[in-house]
């Protein structure tokens, strides 16, 4: 009866390290393939941008002299928005970066939401412009919600800047709150493409290499919406997703109301 105990114990030993071996591959396998999407930015969407500053500058260097105001206007415009864009993908690979090695910290105080979006709204005014999109909606005024500010501001950011992409030019991309309770809901709701379910379960891994071409052909790295996940849930959110083909997307995220 001893022995028969001492063997139940070694097999449970065994089984809880056998348990643990594989959470540990499981972690190797994810740390594993965050470096190789870190690693695939750096060396295309990292480096093809500078490679279109460079070509355009050039252009200018070499020829402004015998091109017209419009031309120059154009390329300098060409190169404008390659460099505001450039600077959201290091900003955002810097941010994941310091997430993956737990150096990201958020540091959530009261924040008027109100001031938040509009601030973001013009952040991203030029970029609708460009495809005649509206972007409509506010907070109430007065709603505190608890939110690191930098954090906050990188979603906004990237859920707006997500939905201009995917949004055909000339539709309205609204802004909605609801309050319920203890949490503050902020909906981003576009008249875009849409996407099936398949797609959707791809959005927040970071396992997958997934991006698709904007309405006007514009390249994402899918980074933005796993490193929204991330900084939402390091603040007590969530996000959650509704789309359906040719039909627009609603992303959804929860932040807690500041009391």
């Amino acid at each position: 009866k001893a022995r028969n105990e001492e063997l139940t114990i070694s097999r449970q030993e065994i089984e809880e390290k056998n348990a643990a071996l594989v959470e540990l591959l499981n972690e190797l396998k994810e740390l594993n393939a965050t470096k190789d999407k870190m690693f695939s930015i750096i060396s295309h969407d990292l480096k093809n941008p500078f490679s279109t500053i460079m070509g355009f500058s050039r252009l200018l260097v070499e020829e402004m002299n015998t091109m017209t105001i419009e031309e120059i206007v154009d390329f300098i415009s060409r190169i404008d928005d390659t460099a505001r864009n450039t600077y959201n993908l290091l900003e955002n690979l810097l941010a994941w970066s310091r997430s993956q090695s737990g150096r990201l910290s958020v540091n959530p105080s009261p924040l008027p939401l109100d001031e938040v979006i509009e601030g973001n709204k013009r952040f991203v005014k030029d970029l609708a412009f460009e495809k005649k999109i509206t972007v409509s909606g506010d907070a109430p005024a007065g709603c505190l919600v608890m939110a690191d500010n930098y954090a906050l501001d990188l979603i906004f950011r990237n859920l707006l800047t997500n939905a201009i992409k995917f949004s055909f030019p000339g539709s309205v991309i609204t802004i909605s709150v609801v309050i319920n309770n203890n949490e503050v809901a902020i909906s981003i709701s576009d008249q875009g493409t849409g996407m099936d379910e398949e797609t959707i379960q791809k959005l927040f891994r970071p396992d997958v290499f997934h991006w698709t071409h904007g309405t006007n052909h514009e390249r994402g790295t899918g980074l933005g919406l796993i490193l929204v996940k991330e900084l939402i849930e390091k603040q007590n959110g969530r996000i959650t997703v509704k789309s359906k083909p040719a039909e627009g997307s609603t992303f959804t995220f929860t932040l807690p109301v500041a009391v």
